[in-house]
């Protein structure tokens, strides 16, 4: 059976198109919005005697799609990995595969077909996440190692060594140093010059943990950075500046070197491997910025941190990544700056949108009307984006009203997308709409499917002329 039909009405006018957001949804059957004198400073809002939708929405923007804007720092591509959700998954599967042969092979003493295969791992391997990178890089040594291959070995362990993170680094680190220290066991391997390394690597390393444990400054932390820095190893560079930063935290004297130790550790390693530290310090300066009384910074250290942390997450994840502390940070700046600031900041700063998934978790018995509201707002921006095109393409004083009708299947996620006209079925607008509720996710519930309505009414946009 049909479940009812949530509907709300909404103007879009060629004087306010550009600021308006799009308002939530509500658990009303129907609600009236009573258009009124229009000029070029003022919104179609509610009327201020109905409380509940007066106070659903404020004016607000979201910047036009775009892929990824010059904003954008340029740094960022070092973490972002393009591969779709579907290849990323395919080569997940593969490389896990090959990691398996590689280890057949190895077991039945194969060690050209092992050889190959650990190639082949190392390429594929490239495009995923640092963590199976380094397995990838594991299967190498141990390949070489098999086949006493002395300066291979010590390559790959090397590299072994440069591949850990982003999380258990020093764990990962004590492994790949093990297994450089065990190719002294090759023939025609120099024991002594491996050693010489290896305990290098420990008396930096140890001296860095020294340091981030105190959190105070050590006298060898210095001398680690010199060694990091001969290394080109930026993950234990940016580890060394942010036990400085903690130092200095710690130090109520020190005070003012706190935010320029913080934006170096993001400078410092601009890896997929460094981002949990990278995203450490962006939590820390989020933090003090709203301690500060400045929103707007704590909201752009927040939206960076997330935005790293969705990088690293596999494909069909990524768009889901907003966190509570996100939330939480950007509803102090919109309380400052006006409903919907945060989102155009994150547009801004990130090129594109990232939300929470309404649908994980339990379901409940009966489709969650009270949630829609709340959902329908979360992801208004995306719908926002399709007015603003639309209002774009028509030609003043043109204006077109679209009923907006969407189901809501069980397991949270919306189908079967229409309009109030046939005629509108096969235009641009449709073909956005449908595009863009591919990403909402409502809650899961259990009963017979549920539709919810909107109804816009789009002007054309002023076209300015000299």
């Amino acid at each position: 059976m049909r479940g009812p039909v949530l509907l709300l009405l909404f103007l879009v006018s060629s004087a306010c198109a550009e600021r308006q957001q799009l308002p939530p949804g509500t658990d009303l059957e129907s609600a009236e919005v009573a258009p009124h004198e229009e000029d070029a400073g003022t919104s179609d809002m509610p009327n201020a005697s109905d409380k509940e939708l007066a106070t659903a929405w404020e004016p607000q923007k979201p910047p036009p799609p775009a892929p990824r804007p010059a904003e954008a720092p340029a740094d960022e591509q070092t973490v972002e990995r393009t591969l779709s959700a579907q290849a990323e998954a395919e080569a997940r599967a593969k490389l896990k595969d090959l990691l398996v042969g590689g280890r057949q092979k190895l077991s039945i003493n194969s060690l050209d077909d092992a050889h190959t295969i650990a190639v082949g791992a190392l390429e594929l391997a490239a495009d995923l996440s640092p963590a199976e990178q380094a397995q990838a890089v594991e299967l190498s040594f141990k390949v070489a190692f098999a086949r006493a291959d002395v300066p291979a070995a010590i390559k790959a362990a090397e590299r072994w060594l440069k591949s850990c993170g982003p999380e258990k680094v020093d764990g990962c680190r004590g492994k790949a140093l093990a297994a450089l220290k065990s190719v002294g066991k090759l023939k025609g391997a120099s024991t002594g010059t491996l050693t010489e390394k290896v305990n290098a690597v420990r008396e930096a390393d140890s001296c860095l943990q020294q340091a981030e444990r105190k959190k105070a400054a050590v006298p060898c932390l210095d001398g680690a950075l010199a060694f990091y820095r001969r290394q080109k190893d930026r993950l234990m560079i940016a580890r060394v500046t942010w036990a400085k930063g903690i130092a200095a935290l710690a130090d109520p004297r020190r005070a003012g070197e706190v935010d320029g130790l913080l934006k170096r550790v993001e400078t410092d390693c601009t890896e997929a491997r460094c981002t949990a530290l990278r995203r450490k310090a962006l939590k820390t300066t989020a933090t003090l910025a709203l301690g500060a009384g400045d929103p707007e910074a704590a909201a752009a250290a927040s939206l960076k941190e997330m935005r790293l942390g969705a990088a690293l997450l596999p494909a069909d994840k990524r768009p889901y990544a907003r966190s509570a502390d996100v939330d939480r940070i950007c509803a102090a700046y919109d309380g400052k700056s006006g409903a919907g600031a945060c989102r155009k900041l994150e547009r801004r700063l990130n090129g594109e949108w990232v939300f929470r998934d309404f649908s994980e978790g339990k379901s409940s018995s009966n489709f969650p009307s009270d949630k829609v509201k709340a959902v329908n707002e979360h992801f208004s921006c995306l719908l926002q984006e399709c007015l603003t095109l639309e209002a774009d393409r028509l030609t003043p004083p043109e204006s077109v009203t679209y009923d907006v009708q969407w189901s809501v299947t069980n397991d949270g996620r919306v189908g079967d997308v229409k309009l109030g006209r046939k005629d509108q079925e096969d235009g641009p607008m449709i073909q956005c709409l449908r595009k863009q509720f591919v990403y909402w996710r409502y809650p899961k519930y259990a009963g017979e499917l549920q539709h919810v309505g909107q109804r816009f009414t789009v002007s054309a946009h002023e076209r300015r002329t000299r």
